[in-house]
């Protein structure tokens, strides 16, 4: 046994002797050609993913007459090798070639969960995957997945390095919550008429009644909001119950109404300062009058101000 051990490392000798003098000399391996034997001969590059398990590449194509010794093959942790596939035969090598092993970090891909609203939309989850993976995806769901319920979505991917791997996701459509509705309610007046009107899409299958939902005025008016649900869509909506919402229309000063009318949020307070930044006067106005004050001020007073929140402070002081 120890005589045929021997034997096969003499055997052996010469192929990684041949390795040794080629990695001296610039050129591919692949480059050797002996005959026309080899030209159906492929070894090639390839990828594989980490899975903890041993990944090596491997000749084809070769004559049965043939044998082949590697070196480099046989890895498990991620990296870029070369691999070097020495052809021999009657003990004697007649060509070599090499090829790349890359084995990848295993980073999955996502199929997103889709929770959802129904909105009359057709949910459908897709995978992203790069264009470089040469890959097709088919999915298994249909239209079915626009009606509130749970479902699951099926992704099956062929070609690339997830070539066979199927991946799943869950599919949850919820009924129309009716009171998430956000409506649009407070307007600047423009003198034009103003409405409530919703922010939130609404489906199809739902109509919005309003009472007394007109302003033109500024001014405040409360609205009566009612639901009705298509027949057969009863089962797609919660929280139908009427509601009531303040339409509101701001004063400006393009309002007719809006000096014998002012509001808080229209007005301002002057603070008059000396130059010791001692208060001698107060004075709340309209943000839209004049703020000078002729009674508290004299040709002898020089005036600056500044703003401080909603209040503009004059600083008064002797020339």
């Amino acid at each position: 046994m120890k005589k045929i051990k021997f034997l096969a490392f003499i055997l052996l000798i010469p192929f990684f002797m041949f390795i040794s003098s080629c990695k001296k000399e610039e050129g591919s391996f692949s480059n050797i050609v002996i005959d026309d034997k080899f030209k159906d001969v492929k070894f090639e590059d390839a990828t594989a993913l980490y899975d903890g398990k041993p990944h090596s590449i491997f000749v084809s194509g070769l004559d049965s007459e043939y044998q082949v010794f590697y070196y480099g093959n046989n890895r498990t942790n991620t990296g870029n090798y070369e691999v070097v596939a020495g052809i021999t035969k009657d003990d004697v090598i007649v060509k070599t070639l090499k090829a790349n092993l890359t084995i990848e970090k295993y980073s999955d891909l996502k199929f997103p969960t889709i929770t959802a609203m129904y909105q009359d939309t057709i949910y459908q989850p897709k995978i992203e995957i790069g264009p470089r993976e040469n890959a097709t995806i088919k999915y298994d769901y249909n239209s079915i997945l626009e009606v509130p319920g749970e479902y699951m979505a099926y992704a099956t991917i062929s070609g690339g390095k997830y070539d066979g791997k199927v991946y799943s996701t869950n599919v949850i459509i919820k009924p129309f919550d009716i009171s998430l509705i956000e409506y649009n309610t407070v307007f600047e007046y423009d003198g034009k008429e103003h409405k409530i009107s919703p922010i939130t899409k609404i489906p199809s299958s739902l109509a919005i009644h309003y009472i007394n939902n007109s302003l033109k005025t500024s001014g405040e008016k409360t609205v009566d909001i009612s639901y009705k649900i298509k027949e057969g869509y009863e089962d797609y909506f919660v929280n139908n119950q009427s509601v009531k919402k303040t339409l509101t229309v701001k004063s400006n000063a393009s309002d007719p109404n809006y000096y014998d009318n002012p509001t808080d949020q229209n007005l301002i307070t002057i603070k008059y300062m000396d130059q010791y930044d001692n208060l001698f006067a107060t004075k709340t106005v309209n943000k839209y009058d004049t703020v000078e004050d002729p009674e508290l001020l004299n040709d002898e007073t020089h005036v600056s101000y500044y703003i401080e929140h909603n209040t503009i402070v004059f600083l008064s002081y002797v020339v």
